[in-house]
């Protein structure tokens, strides 16, 4: 068994067991986390095989949300259109530091075999980039589409799109794909 996992809120976990592929948008609870991997776990133990589990391996700057605002300047009479970024981003950071540890500690004491990923890597390995420009929902979308493409037999959604392409690339370099070889040591 090979699992994926785009981490944070509106990730995804996608796994392939004996050839057939699932995947479900991350669960909202930690309670809800630890039940899935684990029932992945029992289904995986009876092919006396370890799970193999691969996470994305993120960063740890998470910007604020840009948010477009309008104010109205007494001094010209116009109204002047900015963009401003709220939130708190240390909030952010250590709120989603906190759910990836929380994963990358279930996943061990579940007692996976344990890689991580990060975006470059996969990114490059799938043969996918982010177009310079190219806004986020238009990136999600097309690797929506990947997904789908990839995966034909099961519905995508922008939660699972990350984790199945991540999946894809983790099931070439566990059959020996020889360029995914090269890149990845594990």
């Amino acid at each position: 068994m090979i699992i994926s996992i785009d981490p944070g809120s509106s990730g995804g976990i996608a796994w392939s067991n004996n050839g057939i592929i699932e995947a479900e948008k991350m669960p909202d609870t930690d309670y809800g986390k630890v039940e899935l991997l684990r029932r992945l776990r029992n289904e995986a133990y009876p092919n006396t095989e370890i799970p193999r589990c691969v996470m994305e391996k993120v960063g740890g700057f998470i910007g604020g949300r840009k948010v477009t605002k309008t104010i109205f300047c007494y001094h010209c009479h116009k109204n002047i259109i900015f963009e401003s970024t709220e939130g708190d981003p240390g909030a952010f950071m250590f709120k989603f530091g906190d759910g990836n540890g929380f994963l990358r500690g279930t996943i061990l004491t579940l007692g996976f075999r344990y890689d991580e990923y990060t975006p470059v890597q996969w990114m490059k390995l799938a043969g996918i980039h982010k177009d310079r420009g190219e806004g986020k929902t238009a990136w999600k979308n097309r690797l929506k589409d990947r997904a789908q493409k990839l995966f034909p037999q099961i519905k995508v959604t922008l939660s699972t799109a990350d984790a199945l392409v991540i999946l894809d690339v983790a099931m070439k370099i566990t059959s020996g794909y020889t360029q995914a070889k090269k890149e990845l040591p594990f």
